[in-house]
């Protein structure tokens, strides 16, 4: 997921999630989100990620699909 074994990532490192593609959540995904229907896209780009304990915490900006 992050290119190196997880084992070999330093706590000073600045990992990023690379969405390759724009992503639009379908309407029932949004639903049980209960998420604001106008910002359905997440644009393709890079995004901060932290490794705290046993999860994976991906900070996402959502944005219109219009």
């Amino acid at each position: 997921m992050f290119g190196k074994e997880f084992a070999k990532i330093t706590s000073d490192e600045k990992l990023v999630f690379i969405q390759d593609q724009d992503y639009i959540f379908s309407i029932d995904t949004m639903i049980y989100l209960e998420l604001d229907m106008g910002f359905r896209m997440i644009k393709r780009g890079s995004y901060h990620l932290q490794i705290m304990k046993d999860k994976v915490q991906v900070t996402i900006n959502l944005s219109s699909s219009r």
